[in-house]
Formats: C-alpha cells, sequence, structure tokens
C-alpha cells in the first residue's frame, strides 16, 4: 500500500472517512496534487500555499463521514 493509501485507510480504520475503495481515492489524491504541483510552478508562493489548502479542504470534506 503507498503511502497515500495508508493515510486514507487510518482514517478510515478510525472512522472518519465514508469511503470503500482506498486505492481509488489514493490514485484521485496523487493525481490532484500531481497536478497542483505542475499549475504551482506559475504561481508564487502564497498562491500555491493556498491552492494546495484548498484543495485538501474540498478533498477531505468530499470523503468525511457526515458529523452525527
Amino acid at each position: 500500500m503507498t503511502l497515500i493509501g495508508g493515510l486514507l485507510q487510518k482514517g478510515i480504520d478510525n472512522n472518519e472517512f465514508a469511503i470503500t475503495n482506498v486505492s481509488s481515492l489514493a490514485v484521485i489524491l496523487d493525481s490532484l496534487l500531481l497536478g497542483l504541483s505542475q499549475h504551482s510552478r506559475r504561481m508564487q508562493r502564497e498562491e500555491a500555499l493556498q491552492a494546495y489548502r484548498t484543495a485538501m479542504d474540498v478533498f477531505l470534506h468530499g470523503i468525511a463521514k457526515p458529523a452525527r
């Protein structure tokens, strides 16, 4: 299992994520980060950091288990 897959699995094990297919989500997250790394080359540092923060917020909110 990849590092990203391991982190996602840990979130599932801790009942934080509402996902079942770790390998697919790991590919999606890896692709998101790879794409951002390409785009961030043309950004100022703060703009790139904000883009990464926003991307992670969107990704994590998308897989988070709803609060009860």
